[in-house]
C-alpha cells in the first residue's frame, strides 16, 4: 500500500511539474526573444550569396 501511494504520489508531482513548466514556458516567455528571432529569420532571407563567387572563393573554377 506505500509503495501505491509513493507511485501515485511521484506520478503526480512530475506531471503536475511538466504541466506548471509548459504554461510557464508559454506565457512567461520573454517577447524580446520573439522579435530578436523574427529579425534574424528576416535577415537569413535577405542574404544571397552567389554560387560563382562562393565557386572562385575555393578555387574551383580550375
Amino acid at each position: 500500500m506505500l509503495y501505491l501511494v509513493l507511485t501515485l504520489g511521484i506520478g503526480l508531482g512530475l506531471v503536475f511539474t511538466a504541466v506548471f513548466t509548459a504554461i510557464a514556458a508559454v506565457y512567461l516567455s520573454d517577447p524580446r526573444a520573439g522579435v530578436a528571432a523574427a529579425r534574424a529569420r528576416a535577415a537569413r532571407r535577405r542574404v544571397w550569396a552567389d554560387p560563382n563567387e562562393a565557386a572562385r572563393a575555393v578555387g574551383s573554377w580550375g
